[in-house]
């Protein structure tokens, strides 16, 4: 009797590997502490698939997540929200998940800050930089060397200004044209510009003669986090970090974490909300904080009730708040006449922002001399710019009907394309909720006229 089980028991031949949709590409140096960035290997992986990032992404990627993606908020997307795979963003994590499905890897979060999650601020301020920074010393080796170039992660990290292999300043816009680099470039080559295409290593590089303690301090411990996180991930926490800031406070500042706060020059409730769990650190912070108590970032987090730390109370490093302007009694009256004049004329065509920038203050200065004539101002603001959202609606609205009737009369069949044609040629976008409404209701009045001429 036949047994196909019996004859799977003597194939000796080795089991095939499991298929994945996209190549199976390892990221660069996984496992050092210039660790490819998730967004450099996305790229990268359009180039194996002989295609441009963009296209790879809309086509394939973003099928598999849960991004809202439009072509009206492109731009948006690749300019804003792109760059922040790299971070500990919703972003990160559904494109990091994509990519694992896609290409049967089971680690790329790794090429991200994904690990320090529940430890750093989830909005990722002070996180990342706002557009790709580089090493020209870096491009050039691995040139010459033959190997593909990348960006790393520590590249990405916004207190990094600086490659520590070369000790040279790290560069963010072509040598060639002067434009900064999108995250996603319209090719796969990273190492070229987006723009005009060529090299972007440059030979007018800036090197440090003298690095600060502060930043090198910096360098070290991103460089620890990124190669280290993912390892001690089980105590990566909210309740870790809380743990240890207990532990600081208890031993050096007699349970008093106020205290805490007043020695290491930090603004009374910063550390007590990290201490609360309802708020975390952004990357800057943590760094400041962990320095002056002469500890990385993650020795801290780590930290056991056992072990003991040495406060580094040296705050150079840290920006001393700047007094708050005052106003002597000629210009607190003038200030509060022009206020006063805009309240009374019942509506401000100009933000609180715009008046600041007139007048010459900042909107924290006005804001805290005059704070009801602020509100008033901009509850008037609020209301001029509804007031003008409502006329431009309507604007579309009648442009909808006019569109309809002219058709209408030259017994023109209204289809989808010549209506999305009128519309675009008075700048009006088919898209917005009042627009697709009148065109409805349009159509049904339509409708009903026919039905009624029958």
């Amino acid at each position: 009797m036949f047994q196909p089980e019996i004859l799977s028991l003597l194939d000796e031949s080795p089991p095939l590997p499991a298929r994945s949709r996209l190549m199976p590409m390892k990221p660069m140096n996984d496992t050092l502490p210039i660790q490819e960035s998730l967004s450099s290997y996305f790229v990268r992986l359009a180039r194996k698939h002989s295609c441009s990032p963009m296209t790879l992404l809309r086509n394939e990627v973003l099928a598999w997540t849960k991004i809202k993606y439009s072509r009206e908020a492109s731009s948006r997307f690749t300019s804003n929200y792109i760059r922040t795979m790299n971070g500990v963003s919703f972003y990160a994590k559904e494109l990091a998940e994509a990519l694992n499905n896609l290409t049967g890897q089971s680690e790329l979060d790794r090429c991200s800050f994904l690990p320090l999650t529940e430890v750093l601020d989830p909005r990722g301020n002070g996180l990342l930089h706002h557009r790709p920074h580089w090493c020209s010393e870096c491009f050039r080796d691995w040139r010459a060397s033959g190997n593909e170039p990348y960006f790393p992660l520590i590249w990405m990290a916004a207190p990094v200004k600086f490659c520590k292999t070369h000790q040279c300043a790290l560069s963010d816009t072509c040598p060639h044209c002067g434009q900064a680099q999108p995250f996603l470039p319209k090719h796969s080559y990273l190492d070229h510009c987006s723009h005009c295409g060529k090299w972007l290593s440059t030979s007018t590089i800036t090197y440090l003669k003298n690095i600060d303690d502060f930043s090198l301090y910096q360098y070290n411990s991103i460089e620890e986090m990124i190669v280290n996180g993912w390892r001690c991930s089980s105590l990566l926490n909210s309740s870790s970090f809380i743990n240890s800031i207990k532990v600081v406070a208890g031993e050096l500042y007699n349970g008093s974490i106020y205290e805490m706060e007043r020695e290491l020059g930090f603004p009374k409730g910063t550390v007590s909300n990290w201490s609360k769990s309802n708020v975390s650190p952004s990357l800057p912070n943590l760094l400041s904080f962990s320095y002056s108590l002469g500890v990385s970032p993650l020795e801290f987090i780590t930290l056991l009730e056992n072990q003991h730390i040495h406060p580094n109370i040296v705050m150079d490093h840290r920006k001393q708040a700047s007094k708050r302007k005052g106003l002597s009694v000629d210009e607190f009256s003038l200030v509060k006449s022009v206020l006063d004049s805009i309240i009374s004329s019942g509506i401000s065509e100009k933000s609180v922002q715009s008046i600041a920038r007139d007048l010459g203050y900042t909107v924290t200065l006005l804001r805290y001399w005059f704070k009801e004539e602020c509100q008033a101002i901009s509850r008037l603001y609020r209301e001029y710019k509804n007031s003008c959202r409502i006329k431009n609606e309507q604007k579309d609205i009648d442009v909808v009907k006019d569109i309809f009737k002219r058709l209408t009369d030259k017994k023109t069949k209204i289809t989808n394309r010549i209506l999305q044609n009128e519309l675009s040629f008075h700048g009006v976008i088919l898209s917005r909720p009042h627009v697709l409404a009148a065109v409805e209701e349009e159509r049904k009045r339509r409708l009903l006229f026919q039905a009624l001429t029958i």
